[in-house]
């Protein structure tokens, strides 16, 4: 059952005449206008307050949120203008609207007419109906004629009829001529057909340079060209920053402007497509707050970051160049070790995942299903198990030498004991080589790699030495 909020019930008893637009902002009911409930007095919980969710213009909107009472009745909440005299050529009452809900569940939104009384529920005539399958969840503009009555001074009574049903938002009312809805707009950013990364994006458009002013833009989504109907969200300016999340996906999203007299149509449809896994995924967000400082360092205990983790998160790990860290999340997931910042892969793989950690300080550990960043709400453990660094005390280095240093292709290393292992890290502390070598001299090729300073890790039992070779 849906959670019920509970407003007071609000009446101002005072006739004043209706100053419009009207946007609701600031002390509600606004001057002059009056809230109160039907005949059989049902729905004492939610009456018609303000909201900052969904306005369309301004930061506040009216609002009357749904309710459950007797069954077979119905609660009856009335929102009702001050006096207001209908004068050519202004003659059609607009306003923007929205409810809270894509299902439906059988409310009826009426807007009523008295020209005797404000607050005398007999007197309203009905002038306008609509159901909850008349309009949706994205604020759009509604125009009713109301030529009928020019010259003749009126009250508007926006009246919600619902028992466990959806709510009304509306906003910006106001009396406008027959003015005509805005052009569609052009020029999008992404382009269409696109590619672009995931992660924060800004989409913008350009204003229409034909047709009425827009007051805002609607923007929805599709899987398919010709099933663009999920909003996504509004904007009141050319653009709009929204998050993408999934690799190697196409998109399909149009612009759809609006202002009190209706909403462009027959606006294009746009795509773009969204990269291809890097093969490392740094997106999600962060679980638990805060860094995470690893009670042990025995090469044995398992330091338990969290229980209850996602896949498509991350949490941040304090680790300590030259200490071995393996990794764990789940069974099966794909981890990426990334700089403290998340802009770099350091090293990924499966589960479990060592590393010999090149850096001191914060790292994230982020998780997910796949190498396609897959995300499941599916709680796991996340772990570490760390190995104090191999001890540089007894290495000998005046057995040590390596040369030439800078070098262009190949770096040659030589010991008076057999060397097992040389590792090849850039400034980042990313590994770009590893060669295992059970020999005393060997040849390591730097060819392929980019000019720059590299650290060289050279292992020899349980002892090591890492040295910085400038590569020309």
């Amino acid at each position: 059952m849906r959670k019920i909020t509970l407003f007071l019930m609000l009446f101002v008893g005072f006739s004043a005449f209706a100053q419009f637009p009207q946007d609701f902002e600031g002390t509600f009911p606004p001057d002059g206008w009056q809230v109160f409930r039907g005949v059989n007095d049902l729905g004492v919980e939610s009456d018609w307050t303000s909201t900052t969710i969904g306005a369309a213009t301004g930061e506040q909107a009216a609002y009357v949120e749904y309710e459950a009472v007797t069954e077979g009745e119905l609660a009856e909440d009335w929102l009702v203008s001050p006096a207001y005299t209908v004068t050519a050529p202004n003659t059609f009452l607009a306003f923007y609207q929205g409810q809270d809900y894509d299902d439906v569940y059988g409310s009826t939104y009426t807007v009523r007419i008295s020209t005797t009384s404000q607050t005398d529920i007999s007197s309203f005539t009905i002038v306008d109906t609509q159901t909850e399958e008349d309009f949706g969840v994205a604020m759009t503009s509604k125009k009713i004629d109301l030529s009928a009555y020019v010259g003749q001074t009126i009250y508007i009574a926006f009246v919600l009829e619902n028992n466990d049903g959806d709510s009304w938002v509306i906003d910006g009312v106001d009396f406008i001529s027959n003015i005509s809805a805005p052009d569609c707009v052009l020029n999008p950013v992404p382009a269409d057909a696109a590619t672009v990364p995931v992660g924060e994006i800004t989409f913008s458009w350009s204003v229409p340079s034909t047709g009425s002013a827009p007051t805002f833009y609607n923007i929805y989504s599709g899987a398919t060209p010709d099933a663009v109907t999920d909003f996504v969200a509004s904007s009141t300016t050319p653009s709009i920053d929204l998050y993408l999340a999934n690799y190697s996906t196409t998109f399909y999203w149009k612009v759809v402007p609006v202002n009190l007299a209706g909403a462009a149509t027959g606006c294009p449809v746009w795509s773009f497509s969204t990269q291809s896994p890097p093969g490392y995924c740094l997106i999600g967000s962060q679980y638990p707050d805060g860094n995470y400082v690893l009670e042990s360092c025995d090469g044995v205990t398992e330091n338990v970051i969290v229980s209850d983790g996602y896949a498509g998160e991350y949490s941040v790990v304090e680790v300590t160049s030259g200490n071995t860290y393996t990794f764990t999340s789940g069974e099966t997931d794909f981890i990426t070790i990334s700089n403290e910042n998340g802009d770099t892969s350091i090293v990924t793989g499966s589960t479990p995942l060592t590393w010999d950690a090149t850096i001191t300080g914060a790292v994230r550990f982020y998780s997910h299903t796949d190498d396609q960043c897959g995300e499941e709400q599916a709680g796991r453990i996340r772990s570490v198990v760390c190995s104090e660094a191999l001890s540089t005390k007894g290495f000998d280095t005046t057995g040590f030498n390596a040369f030439p240093n800078p070098v262009k292709n190949i770096l040659n290393i030589s010991y008076s004991k057999d060397i097992s292992k040389v590792t090849v890290f850039n400034m980042l502390g990313q590994e770009v080589s590893v060669k295992s070598i059970a020999a005393k001299q060997s040849k390591i090729d730097m060819s392929n790699l980019s000019r720059g300073t590299y650290m060289v890790r050279v292992t020899s039992g349980n002892t090591s030495k890492t040295i910085n070779v400038f590569k020309q």
